[in-house]
């Protein structure tokens, strides 16, 4: 017991005289914009430094819609400055709302303190289409030697890598903060324990976006819209893509085809129709994660899957939480958790256009899901969507089964404007043992689905209850 204690008083000596510090990362140059709408400084004591925020412009659909964001890494406490450079604040939200975070307003600035890693959203005077993105992490661990073995580095600045097939002598990708890699990766190695991490950023903005229709009409449709980072082979393990941003595919912004993968601390923005966020193997973990995408951002698809901790900003078309889009296989163990939906986009209704969907024309038997304590801000056009039919793109595939969905404290602060959906195909292919546990809409707990404006299908699903 004694040389516990020591040992307990030792760690807490060094966690509380471990050194403050901030570090912001540089702009890259050459051709990466900058955003014109905001301005961004980090203070601490007496030190002040300047973080520099990128800019990305929507390039589908709506066009007046924007992203500003800026990443630095700290710890300690820090003070946040933000500018709006075109003339005063009158009003400012910051999300997660759960976070709490008290803001002053001064002139043209708003100024706020962290002392924790956060990936805030602010809205300034309403304007939700241009809104600033702040990902403020802790420091980073475990950086790579420039010249280490295996580790392929890049520093600051911009790296023109076009489709990058990545050599099997390489272990680790390292991308330095302020690092601008204009490209994708494709990663063959089929060894265990490769890397990808950093404070950097992969850029495809450089790709044609070729629609569904096109696709038919172009070959090579593939090698002209890839994914950001994609992992080709299904061997091998343990795989870490931790602290970078991707932005701006035509596709994917992250696949990983091995098992036991570790996606954390990344950011993920994309406007194009196809653009989903990130797919993993078997025992994959989805964890700390940001996304801004225009399909689906997480596709909770793989056996033992875990998502935790994520904040997610839905553009207009795809879903948060993809349960199924025709999953072939029997599929089950799925734990999504403690995530923040701070804004949702859909206007118009599609197959996809729900907080938790599932478009389940595939032969698999899907089972055994648990999401818990998952907070939605906002009104949102629909909060469910499951339903067992063809995918128009995806022919017939044949039909299986969803069963054994737990929902326990979802709490959506706004409206539904739509009506909530659960259907199967048939008596026997079903929708069964779906739970509402603490359902709570625009402050009212549900307890039965007329309550909750639910359109449930009786002949296609069995046990729907509301606890």
């Amino acid at each position: 017991m004694k040389i516990t204690y020591l040992l307990l008083l030792f760690s807490f000596i060094i966690v509380s005289t471990a050194k403050a510090e901030i570090r912001t990362y540089p702009n890259p140059g050459g051709s990466v914009k900058e955003s014109s709408l905001y301005g961004l400084n980090i203070s601490q004591g007496k030190e002040k430094q300047t973080s520099f925020i990128y800019f990305s412009q929507a390039t589908f659909a709506d066009l007046s819609r924007s992203s500003s964001y800026s990443t630095f890494s700290f710890s300690g406490k820090i003070e946040v400055e933000v500018t709006l450079k075109s003339g005063p604040v009158k009003t400012c939200v910051i999300r997660p709302k759960v976070d709490g975070i008290k803001f002053r307003i001064e002139e043209n600035r708003i100024t706020f303190s962290l002392n924790k890693p956060a990936k805030l959203a602010i809205e300034i005077n309403g304007d939700q289409k241009n809104p600033l993105f702040i990902f403020a992490d802790g420091p980073e661990e475990n950086v790579p030697a420039k010249n280490a073995k295996g580790v392929w580095y890049f520093e600051k600045g911009v790296h023109q890598i076009g489709t990058t097939v990545v050599p099997d002598s390489i272990k680790q990708i390292y991308l330095e903060g302020g690092a601008y890699l204009i490209g994708a990766f494709k990663i063959n190695n089929k060894s265990d324990n490769f890397k990808l991490t950093g404070r950097g950023i992969i850029s495809s903005e450089m790709y044609d976006k070729i629609s569904n229709n096109q696709r038919k009409e172009i070959p090579d449709w593939r090698e002209r819209n890839p994914h950001n980072i994609e992992f080709t082979n299904r061997e091998g393990k343990n795989i870490l893509v931790e602290g970078i941003t991707i932005t701006d595919g035509p596709m994917y912004g992250l696949i990983v085809r091995q098992s036991n993968a570790v996606v954390k601390n990344c950011k993920f923005f994309g406007w194009y129709y196809n653009c989903d966020g990130v797919s993993t193997g078997d025992y994959g973990l989805v964890e700390d994660c940001f996304f801004r995408c225009n399909d689906d951002a997480i596709k909770v698809y793989p056996n033992h899957f875990v998502a935790r901790n994520c904040v997610f900003w839905q553009n207009d078309n795809g879903a948060p939480f993809q349960i199924s889009w025709n999953l072939r296989g029997n599929n089950h163990d799925f734990k999504i958790t403690d995530c923040d939906v701070i804004y949702c986009e859909h206007s118009v209704d599609a197959n996809n256009r729900a907080i938790f969907n599932a478009i389940h024309g595939g032969e698999g038997n899907l089972s055994d899901y648990l999401f818990e304590n998952i907070r939605i801000e906002g009104d949102v056009f629909r909060l469910f969507k499951l339903t067992i039919k063809t995918s128009p793109s995806d022919g017939d595939p044949g039909y299986g089964s969803i069963s054994n969905i737990r929902f326990k404290n979802i709490l959506l602060e706004g409206k539904c404007l739509k009506s909530n959906e659960i259907y199967g195909s048939n008596k026997d292919h079903k929708i069964s043992k779906v739970s509402f546990e603490n359902l709570r809409i625009n402050g009212q707990r549900i307890k039965n689905a007329e309550q909750g404006n639910f359109v449930i299908n009786p002949e296609s699903t069995e046990n729907i209850t509301f606890n």
